[in-house]
């Protein structure tokens, strides 16, 4: 089985899978990692929800996915700001741990049919759906309309680190950040901005939307396999204004 890191580095938007079912073993495997997620940040709910569907049925991906019948739906109690943040981690820890089994993934923020998936989820009243994620074999060679996809998304380039963070103290952090780095975004926007201090890291975002701020979760689940002892903790009211970045949360070691 692949580590951790290992899996991070392998991962990829997977768009074209095998249109077969899942191994026995492996889709057991993929329903145990989505009943055991845990909650990352405190006071929060995050929930993964099975989507198998039967050949007739689709949620609506526009074309650009093919032969993929596992999705997991990711819901989360909309509780404050950081609500979208935590399932982030959720759905990235889950992600990451297919990954390690062999298992195709895709984040699908918006290209699917929200409509249809409310009707299979049947969310609370006080949930949302963040996302789904397909899941399944990946197919020997990607589709055309795959291709054009990971094109237009940018999905395997990254912007430079120093132009995402800033280490003026704290340089035991950069192997933590480069990991965030290389984690996935929506088209590849990448919004997280870190700043290291003599406490910790104070983490901000390009913006405050539930998307980007599932992307911030995404990014801070990689971000804390590799940083060491430490806790996310909302400081809000103490750290410094960083021009037009939204504040998300902080590392404090």
């Amino acid at each position: 089985m692949l580590t951790i890191i290992e899996a991070i580095l392998r991962r990829h938007s997977v768009r074209t899978y095998k249109d077969s079912p899942l191994p026995t073993d492996m889709q057991s495997q993929a329903m145990a990692i989505a009943t055991s997620s845990r909650q990352f940040l405190q006071g929060q709910t995050a929930r993964l929800v099975p989507i198998i569907l039967k050949e007739t049925e689709k949620v609506g991906t526009y074309g650009l996915f093919k032969g993929s019948r596992n999705y997991f739906a990711l819901v989360y109690k909309d509780i404050d700001r950081l609500s979208a943040v935590n399932a982030g981690m959720v759905g990235e820890a889950a992600v990451l741990a297919m990954t390690r089994l062999g298992i195709g993934t895709c984040w699908l923020g918006g290209t699917y049919s929200k409509g249809t998936v409310t009707d299979m989820v049947k969310p609370d009243a006080d949930e949302r759906i963040a996302a789904i994620i397909a899941f399944g074999l990946p197919a020997e060679h990607e589709s055309l309309k795959s291709k054009m996809m990971s094109r237009i998304a940018g999905s395997r380039r990254r912007k430079p680190f120093d132009d995402l963070f800033e280490i003026s103290c704290g340089a035991s952090y950069k192997d933590a950040l480069e990991l965030m780095r290389l984690a996935p975004s929506a088209m590849n926007g990448q919004p997280w901005r870190a700043f290291t201090n003599t406490k910790g890291v104070d983490f901000y975002s390009t913006g405050n939307d539930g998307l980007k701020l599932l992307d911030m979760g995404i990014g801070l689940y990689h971000f804390s396999l590799e940083a060491g002892q430490g806790t996310f903790e909302d400081k809000s009211t103490e750290v410094p204004q960083r021009g037009e970045f939204q504040y998300v949360l902080s590392w404090i070691r």
